[in-house]
């Protein structure tokens, strides 16, 4: 290939980029938690097609984590938004966000807290979902470890969420802890999401 075509500023690993080739586009997966629109329940679209808010949606639900994006009880005028993995990346597609009651649940540990930084970076009105010191300690049964810590420091939590992951980065409750979101009971969670 002619040196002229090959893009050295991009990553090794982005080959489409660096090559001048189309990209697969992204998908966003979603969930109606409440009355379906048409005849499906869960669907997937091309981000970039996907510019306005579906009629009658308030709330979006951002999560990481497939059982708990698949196990979500109904709630009105809501969907989820399946992120799997660094969600950030895929709502920057979805500018119509920022009017829409954000709330990202992510697990609580440094990948988790990451995460949230950086979808607030981009919608600064995000709420976080059972990612606090109380979930955390209210679930310590089901406490487990992660493999390794993110080295990113997010910038964009609250100061609750940054004293919870300084603590979590420091091992003040144990070292590498994490609480994976699917530990937590459904009871539990359909009680917090209908808090308005």
């Amino acid at each position: 290939m002619p040196a002229d075509r090959i893009h050295t500023g991009t990553t090794k690993t982005d080959f489409a980029a660096r090559y001048s080739l189309l990209a697969k586009p992204p998908y966003v997966r979603l969930r109606y938690l409440g009355n379906q629109l048409g005849p499906f329940s869960e669907v997937t679209v091309r981000a970039n097609e996907f510019t306005v808010p579906p009629p009658g949606i308030r709330t979006v639900f951002v999560l990481e984590n497939e059982i708990t994006y698949l196990s979500l009880p109904d709630v009105p005028g809501a969907m989820a938004i399946l992120g799997a993995g660094y969600a950030a990346a895929l709502l920057r597609y979805l500018p119509w966000l920022v009017s829409i009651d954000l709330r990202y649940w992510g697990d609580i540990d440094t990948h988790g807290f990451a995460i949230l930084s950086q979808v607030r970076r981009h919608f600064p009105h995000t709420r976080s979902l059972l990612m606090d010191r109380s979930t955390l300690l209210t679930h310590k049964a089901h406490w487990g470890e992660e493999k390794a810590q993110t080295a990113e420091q997010p910038m964009h939590l609250t100061p609750d969420e940054e004293e919870l992951e300084g603590d979590l980065r420091s091992g003040a409750y144990g070292l590498h802890l994490r609480l994976e979101q699917e530990r937590i009971p459904m009871r539990t969670v359909a009680r917090v999401i209908a808090e308005p």
